[in-house]
């Protein structure tokens, strides 16, 4: 395969269809933004035909488009991370030693949990069915899912425009 993706459908492997067309959507919105051609994969083949591999093969190479970007969780996990304190001081006065007494503060460290998910993504021929490009990403989730969503696609898009697959 050479040259740039020409149209790429966009699949997310997800335990909910709602997760899946929130990812697709917005994964295909910025594909659109950089002025790439790119579909949805739940405009052609409905959540509960997923698991039927050979109707999934065969809706996607009835498309005009010639990769399929597939993108998958593998993996996710909860970890416990320290964000250290400070030691702040106000002084008590502006002249001469009186600084001596300056009035400390300790802002103690805490723990915070920090959600992390390990995504596969892959890009196919759609024709040959052969690899094109893959990457594997570890995305920490600090706030909603949307948040992690939005930081994985700017990632995703960022390399494979770098590696030349888009623009």
């Amino acid at each position: 395969y050479t040259g740039k993706a020409q149209k790429i459908i966009v699949l997310m492997v997800a335990k909910s269809p709602d997760m899946r067309n929130m990812f697709e959507g917005r994964f295909v919105a910025e594909l659109e933004a950089r002025g790439n051609n790119a579909i949805q994969s739940y405009k052609i083949i409905p959540f509960e035909q997923l698991p039927d591999k050979e109707l999934v093969r065969s809706k996607i190479k009835s498309t005009e488009a010639d990769t399929v970007l597939i993108a998958r969780l593998v993996g996710s996990k909860t970890v416990e991370a320290y964000m250290p304190g400070k030691i702040h001081t106000v002084h008590s006065s502006y002249y001469g030693w009186g600084t001596y007494y300056d009035i400390l503060f300790v802002d103690y460290g805490y723990t915070d949990d920090m959600h992390v998910s390990y995504i596969e993504t892959n890009l196919y021929d759609i024709q040959t069915e052969k690899l094109i490009w893959s990457a594997h990403s570890k995305t920490e989730r600090t706030e909603g899912q949307q948040q992690l969503i939005n930081t994985f696609i700017h990632i995703i898009l960022k390399k494979l425009s770098s590696d030349n697959i888009i623009r």
